[in-house]
């Protein structure tokens, strides 16, 4: 079953006092990169968090985003620094007398700065520790779901374009049986004919054979069927295959390039054109696997 490296989550739990709220997306990412800045009052979350991860994901960019907000019926205790609050209307008056505005310093003017509220910081308890970590986990879930989801969609495109390489390379195969003595012996009758009858068969023969021998690509189709059976085969694993999916679609592409190079046949090199285009689209592929 393949994972899509991109995803979306979300999680939401309460402690005693605080709701939390976390939102978590995964992008493609050769390693397993994980983002969260955690809540100061909360210093080792981060590597907490980390562990967490590692449960759902083994590779991709995964970053956290989470709102922390007191429940409606928890008061918290707010004061005010009175000197400050002083500073900044004599700011504000000074203002608007050097201005010569004639409009008042209001306290809607001074209630725009609120930095002269006070609100009282509390420590984290043991269970807004587990509330947060609850969150991270619930929103972890629902992406793994969906990157479920999305695996299913680009494993059951993946086969399909394997399907359709397979079936080019058997035709690419049959067409270079057909015509691999056909072609020997069209270079065989055009060398003859230019050079007459007093040339050396036998020497002929030995430049002929070696001048086939590059444009054979029979080793080319076989390591190309066997990278077409372990691709098969790795989709099949229930372990991270990304990697490994990403290593083969960039074997097929090595293996149909020498036979572009390689091949005189209009038929093949065409048929080779077309398999590079579907090998081109798995790889697009591959790159969002786990």
């Amino acid at each position: 079953m393949l994972l899509s490296m991109t995803g979306f989550g979300r999680g939401e739990a309460k402690s005693t006092r605080l709701r939390f709220e976390v939102e978590v997306k995964s992008l493609n990412s050769r390693f397993l990169d994980v983002r969260i800045k955690a809540p100061k009052e909360f210093f080792s979350a981060e590597i907490l968090v980390q562990e967490i991860v590692k449960k759902y994901i083994k590779r991709g960019r995964v970053e956290f985003n989470y709102r922390i907000e007191p429940l409606p019926e928890i008061v918290e205790s707010i004061s005010v620094d009175e000197s400050r609050l002083v500073t900044i209307y004599e700011v504000l008056s000074d203002i608007r007398e050097s201005l010569d505005l004639e409009d008042p310093v209001t306290l809607d003017h001074i209630l725009y700065f609120k930095d002269f509220f006070l609100q009282e910081e509390k420590e984290w308890l043991e269970d807004d520790r587990e509330a947060f970590l609850m969150a991270i986990e619930i929103s972890l879930k629902n992406l793994l779901e969906m990157r479920k989801k999305e695996g299913r969609n680009l494993e059951k495109d993946i086969k399909k374009r394997i399907k359709k390489i397979s079936q080019i390379v058997n035709s690419i195969e049959s067409t270079f049986l057909g015509e691999k003595e056909k072609i020997r012996k069209s270079l065989l009758e055009k060398v003859r004919s230019n050079l007459g009858d007093s040339v050396n068969m036998n020497r002929l023969e030995e430049e002929v054979f070696y001048y086939f021998e590059r444009l054979d690509i029979s080793e080319e189709i076989v390591r190309l069927k066997s990278h077409i059976e372990q691709f098969s085969e790795a989709l099949k694993s229930r372990e991270p295959v990304g990697r490994k999916l990403d290593f083969l679609a960039q074997e097929f592409l090595r293996e149909a390039n020498t036979m572009a190079s390689k091949s005189i046949s209009k038929e093949i090199v065409s048929s080779v054109v077309e398999l590079k285009s579907e090998i081109e689209k798995v790889r697009e592929q591959v790159q969002n696997v786990e």
